[in-house]
């Protein structure tokens, strides 16, 4: 260094003495002569690659797992692990879309195979006319095969055993006691609720033991329905005479349906109801239940297969008196008021022996004489007044035998 120059004091070598001890502490060291002289000749000719080497090399590599390429990304959770996606739904809805397909062509096999070109009929050796179909050889009905003379087309509105209320409204109907729902019980004056609920479920049985109960309906005396009565009504002595000794006047049809158990089976455990029940208050503060129902009975003859229906609306009024101006109703009884019935398809001649006598399409014609009428028609009421006056009685006498009309429809 010069006398005119002064050291920098940012100068890095500054105060750097290169002694023997600084030789000797410095970390590089020098390559060998071979590695040295590998080196010159690998830059004029660089090696080929051996095999191994290269397996060597391969050997020692850590691949990287090829990455799939998905058109979404993959959830994973907070720890970066990748969630399993549930697929429940999917297949469920798989499934339902497989079900579907197999219940369309299920359903509709006829369709498909018309669109492919086939005939369920032809397929079968079957012409495709029901009305002159015979089997055939190769799809092809022959015309000289007679249908069988007991072949007959079957009419859906004609009664059957398997279905015996076919054609008929009552098909709608509701089944047996079913039919026979109670209004809500409300206080009414003098009775409270619960007064009002047995008196309705009083009628109530009545109904069902005069016109559902089966030993009732097989031309049995109905006991149970006699026990619902006061002892005190004087009706009580007509009820019995009517079953004992029947007559056009007296007759058991007058209060409950029965048949001959030797000329008329009920067809199938159902019988067919509509109708309505309801209270109220009469003129002298009376509770009083009214009821309007018509039962539809399937029948047949014993061991025939031809079914016909007999109809019968009936109405009944009960009452429930209280201490007071009147005795009190005997307890788990009602007095009987009004009763009165109309009947279809029962024969009017044969009425005074109490039992319905219903006539079948195969019997001898007789001609009717009355009005034609609608039996399903519930729109105008019943005529109840007793004969003779305002006073108990048990209902209109028997229909005349030359006054008998014929329904339009069963």
């Amino acid at each position: 260094m010069t006398g005119d120059q002064t050291p920098s004091a940012d100068d890095p070598f500054e105060g750097l003495v290169l002694d023997e001890d600084f030789i000797k502490g410095a970390g590089k060291s020098e390559g060998s002569a071979r590695a040295r002289m590998l080196a010159a000749r690998w830059r004029e000719t660089p090696p080929e690659n051996t095999g191994f080497r290269e397996a060597a090399d391969s050997s020692n590599v850590t691949r990287m797992p090829r990455r799939r390429r998905t058109f979404f990304k993959r959830r994973r959770d907070p720890w970066g692990r990748p969630v399993r996606r549930d697929r429940t739904n999917l297949k469920i809805a798989v499934w339902f879309v497989l079900l579907a397909l197999i219940l369309l062509v299920g359903t509709n096999q006829g369709y498909f195979r018309d669109l492919l070109g086939g005939n369920s009929d032809d397929a079968a050796g079957y012409s495709s006319d029901p009305m002159t179909a015979q089997p055939s050889v190769s799809g092809v009905a022959s015309a000289a095969a007679p249908l069988p003379s007991d072949l007959k087309p079957i009419d859906p509105d004609v009664p059957t055993r398997d279905h015996p209320f076919a054609g008929s409204p009552a098909i709608n109907y509701a089944d047996g006691a079913a039919g026979l729902a109670l209004p809500e019980a409300k206080p009414v004056a003098g009775y409270t609720a619960a007064e009002v609920r047995t008196a309705l479920e009083r009628s109530q049985r009545m109904v069902e033991l005069a016109n559902l109960d089966p030993a009732t309906l097989r031309g049995e005396f109905p006991t149970g329905l006699v026990d619902l009565i006061d002892p005190a009504d004087p009706l009580v002595a007509a009820f019995r005479k009517a079953f004992t000794t029947p007559s056009r006047d007296d007759n058991a049809l007058n209060w409950v349906t029965r048949f001959d158990p030797k000329e008329i089976e009920l067809v199938g455990p159902v019988v067919k109801v509509s109708g309505i029940m309801s209270y109220k208050l009469d003129d002298d503060g009376v509770l009083t239940v009214d009821a309007d129902y018509s039962f539809v009975y399937p029948v047949a003859k014993p061991g025939s297969t031809e079914v016909t229906r007999a109809l019968v609306r009936r109405t009944l009024t009960t009452k429930l008196f209280k201490r007071g101006k009147y005795r009190a109703t005997k307890d788990g009884t009602l007095w009987l008021h009004l009763t009165d019935r109309d009947l279809t398809n029962s024969d009017c001649a044969r009425y005074g022996d109490g039992f319905m006598h219903p006539t079948f399409a195969s019997d001898p014609g007789t001609p009717a004489t009355g009005p034609t009428t609608d039996p399903y028609d519930r729109t105008k009421p019943l005529d109840t007044q007793p004969p003779g006056g305002p006073q108990p009685s048990p209902g209109a006498t028997g229909p005349d035998p030359d006054a008998c009309g014929t329904a339009s429809r069963i």
